[in-house]
């Protein structure tokens, strides 16, 4: 019985555990998936920051962007793969906000020189942006399908460790029974050659007590 109680306890910890794991990774998905859209945000903010060029759209795209580092600093995962993802996302990051910065720094300063050249260096500003935003939405769409395939392996897990309770648990309830209903058949068996012998004429027999019911 004691073997028994010991595994049931064991198994039921381990259930508790891979829940809590499925939980954490499927929090972990949903910030990844968070950051995929944050970083779409950031495209069209920062489109419409060099094409309009106004002040509140620069102060939008740093609050989105402002989002976006706080959620990164917020993941934590487990395989390598995963750490290499995390990586990157957080360099793609850092260096979007220095395109940023420089972007914002050419458009204060204004045309200066051939409005061509000034032009081109706008579109080069456009397109360094989108590669740092492209490469954070491709990151973490990739993260966010890592955590979702080991979340599914982690719940395999523990619908197998559900089914060995349910077996570990019948198997205890039979032999618990098996053992009373032993018990109680041998207990009966023994009391009926009492009587009989009682029966016979032998009233000198003594009945041994085996317990206290």
């Amino acid at each position: 019985v004691a073997i028994f109680v010991i595994a049931l306890l064991i198994i039921i910890g381990s259930v508790i555990v891979t829940n809590q794991q499925v939980d954490r990774l499927n929090k972990q998905e949903e910030l990844a998936k968070t950051i995929e859209i944050e970083a779409n945000e950031l495209s069209y903010l920062s489109s419409d920051y060099i094409l309009y060029r106004e002040s509140q759209q620069a102060e939008r795209w740093e609050s989105k962007y402002s989002e976006l580092a706080s959620h990164l600093s917020a993941l934590a995962v487990d395989t390598p793969e995963q750490k290499e993802l995390v990586t990157s996302l957080m360099d793609n990051q850092h260096r979007l906000k220095q395109v940023f910065d420089d972007v914002k720094s050419g458009i204060r300063s204004g045309p200066q020189g051939d409005p061509a050249i000034y032009l081109a260096a706008v579109q080069v500003s456009w397109s360094r942006l989108a590669v740092q935003t492209q490469g954070i939405v491709f990151d973490a769409g990739r993260l966010s399908l890592l955590l979702r395939d080991e979340a599914d392996q982690v719940k395999q897990v523990s619908n197998l460790l559900i089914f060995l309770l349910m077996g570990t648990f019948s198997l205890f309830i039979l032999t618990s029974y098996l053992i009373v209903f032993r018990r109680t058949i041998t207990s009966i068996a023994k009391l009926q050659d009492s009587v009989k012998v009682i029966g016979s004429g032998d009233l000198s027999h003594v009945i041994p007590e085996k317990g206290d019911d």
